[in-house]
């Protein structure tokens, strides 16, 4: 028992460190994740509450946006029927996003995270997002850069390999394509779509990758600061807003 308390106060130290260093160099940073959240929460207006939102490819919600959202009804839609049935959502679509089976204006927000990577002919899913969208309607994505090295290092990696990093059955790691994960590659796709890109947004932050070890944090912190300041194209996460 006494080895247990001493590897845990070890791990809790090492933890408060991390913290620290990531507080230290990333005094402002935050994490794309929550400020996708927070621009979802402001994107609905109070007077529309109970419209309609598309959570396009939310496989078993792991950013848990149903929760987060619970004013809205949300359709969870996907192709992968089995991480669908992980979802707690109620209402749940299998289906293929080039081919979208809902009406002309049936949503106010289209939501999508880590998704648009694995789109083999994004322009199609984007024409069919902007027909289901109203009028002033949006589409909210978070997404991988494509030339940033976390996407590279995916890249490399075989695919069988991914899925027990990621503790899951390779027929459920999906293939990446990353047609569309650079900014200029959302502009020129969003505009051939119909789309008016609102708001593009790129970010670094903090390695949480690295946070198992001490001395590849202290290197990977330097790297990060270093990565904001080259071009939006090698930088981790991009989130933005498209606009019907």
């Amino acid at each position: 028992m006494g080895v247990l308390v001493k590897d845990s106060s070890k791990f809790h130290y090492q933890k408060r460190k991390v913290e620290h260093r990531n507080r230290k160099w990333f005094p402002s940073y935050v994490p794309a994740w929550k400020h996708y959240l927070n621009l979802a929460k402001a994107l609905i207006e109070p007077k529309e509450k109970h419209r309609f939102v598309l959570h396009l490819g939310s496989g078993h919600d792991s950013y848990n946006i149903r929760d987060k959202l619970r004013y809205m009804h949300f359709v969870s839609f996907d192709i992968n029927e089995l991480a669908l049935r992980k979802n707690k959502n109620a209402l749940r679509i299998v289906g293929d996003a080039e081919s979208l089976p809902f009406k002309e204006d049936a949503f106010c927000l289209i939501m999508s995270e880590d998704v648009i990577e694995h789109l083999e002919d994004p322009q199609t899913v984007f024409s069919e997002a902007y027909r289901c969208l109203k009028k002033s309607g949006k589409f909210l994505f978070l997404a991988p850069v494509a030339f940033s090295y976390i996407s590279i290092m995916g890249k490399v990696i075989p695919r069988a390999t991914r899925a027990k990093l990621r503790e899951m059955e390779e027929a459920d790691v999906c293939p990446v394509f990353y047609r569309c994960n650079t900014p200029r590659a959302i502009c020129k796709i969003a505009k051939k779509g119909g789309f008016k890109v609102e708001k593009l947004e790129t970010f670094v932050g903090w390695p949480s990758y690295w946070e198992f070890s001490d001395l590849l944090h202290k290197i990977m912190v330097v790297f990060h600061k270093i990565l904001e300041h080259l071009p939006a194209c090698f930088h981790i996460t991009m989130v933005g807003i498209l606009e019907k």
